[in-house]
């Protein structure tokens, strides 16, 4: 069993802890409706890039400590997004940002095998997996959260973000 070291957790009751709001496109959620637990959740909607997202405000050394897993787990529900809008897990490699996964309301034209469906209105547990054997880990490591979607109707909520790492591949 791989010994996992947890480099950030974070369940927005207290703020934005380690994360920063992206812009016009993101908020912070105070209600017991969309929140996974406690009363506040991220909310990201619409597709205005960076607008639409939040991400780690400090970058994390994932090279030194030769890491080769990160795990990526959070809790997430969407809210009246239309078929075939998505929102993405990004990671930076120090120099590029790379879409990690794809999780998609599936519509009629049908889906990629790697992406992540889901339905409105449903608590959803996911994990996002990078390993060093796909990407570059660098000194200076970011995660970030990114709504693609049509409109401002179109929303993800997200809590209890927790970025784990290890030595083993996971």
């Amino acid at each position: 069993t791989p010994g996992w070291t947890v480099l950030t957790y974070d369940n927005f009751e207290s703020g934005w802890g380690s994360y920063t709001d992206g812009g016009s496109s993101c908020s912070m959620y105070n209600g017991p409706t969309y929140p996974y637990q406690g009363n506040k959740a991220v909310k990201i909607q619409n597709f205005h890039g960076l607008d639409s997202s939040v991400y780690l405000t400090q970058p994390i050394d994932v090279d030194t400590p030769r890491y080769t897993s990160i795990k990526v787990d959070f809790w997430f529900m969407a809210h009246n997004m239309s078929n075939l809008t998505n929102f993405w897990v990004k990671f930076y490699d120090g120099q590029h940002w790379y879409i990690v996964d794809n999780y998609i309301k599936p519509g009629a034209q049908g889906k990629r095998p790697t992406d992540k469906p889901f339905v409105n209105d449903t608590f959803y547990h996911a994990i996002t997996w990078v390993n060093e054997s796909k990407y570059t880990f660098p000194t200076n490591m970011k995660i970030r959260f990114e709504c693609d979607a049509v409109n401002d109707d179109n929303t993800v909520y997200i809590d209890q973000i927790y970025i784990n790492a290890t030595t083993l591949q996971g």
